[in-house]
């Protein structure tokens, strides 16, 4: 993981997107049409995406349009995983993002990350929860190549990585498969000594 150096751009000032994601309307949140029945009703998440865009004045890259076109019309992916899209729509809807071409770039970066995030994380959490909130603006800068405003590399970098959700998962799992094989390797020591005792006392 790394954060956009000295002398590389840096985005909005971190608490504007923090106070921006606070307020996301519960319309962002709401059952992705493909789930509900017409009765339940629900929203367009590919739309809410589209219109982001527009809102924004991005052209949207070809084949960012039909990544999500194609997951809209065969809807593989969980109902988590576009709540969390329309999530990170509404977050790219803040006013500093307006005709910067690095939302593109952002937002093809974060698809991949939301999917596997909200298998862990509830879209709600990254409003209600501060940590997850923070969380959740610190990674749309780094998939833009952007650091909040007034930080510096290294503080940055060592913020996000306190939050992260998935690099944390990352190691504890390195961490559960470390303690495995050292647990592993010291049963192995266990019987070889066992055995070398046994052979010992035999040849006696």
């Amino acid at each position: 993981m790394r954060v956009p150096q000295n002398g590389e751009q840096t985005g909005p000032q971190l608490e504007d997107l923090l106070h921006h994601l606070s307020e996301c309307p519960g319309v962002f949140l709401e059952t992705p049409l493909f789930v509900s029945s017409a009765s339940e009703g629900g929203v367009h998440s590919l739309a809410l995406i589209f219109d982001l865009f527009l809102l924004q004045n991005v052209k949207i890259p070809i084949g960012l349009k039909r990544k999500l076109e194609t997951s809209w019309e065969s809807p593989q992916l969980s109902e988590r995983c576009w709540r969390g899209w329309q999530l990170l729509a509404y977050l790219f809807s803040h006013s500093w993002f307006y005709e910067k071409k690095v939302l593109a770039k952002g937002f093809a970066r974060g698809l991949d990350h939301m999917h596997k995030l909200t298998d862990i994380v509830e879209a709600s959490a990254f409003i209600a929860n501060p940590a997850r909130r923070e969380e959740l603006c610190r990674l749309a800068l780094f998939w833009c190549g952007l650091r909040p405003q007034g930080e510096s590399p290294e503080q940055a970098e060592d913020r996000l990585k306190a939050l992260d959700t998935l690099f944390r998962k990352d190691i504890e799992a390195k961490s559960s498969r470390n303690r495995s094989r050292a647990e592993e390797i010291r049963r192995k020591i266990q019987e070889a000594r066992a055995r070398e005792a046994a052979n010992t006392y035999a040849r006696e």
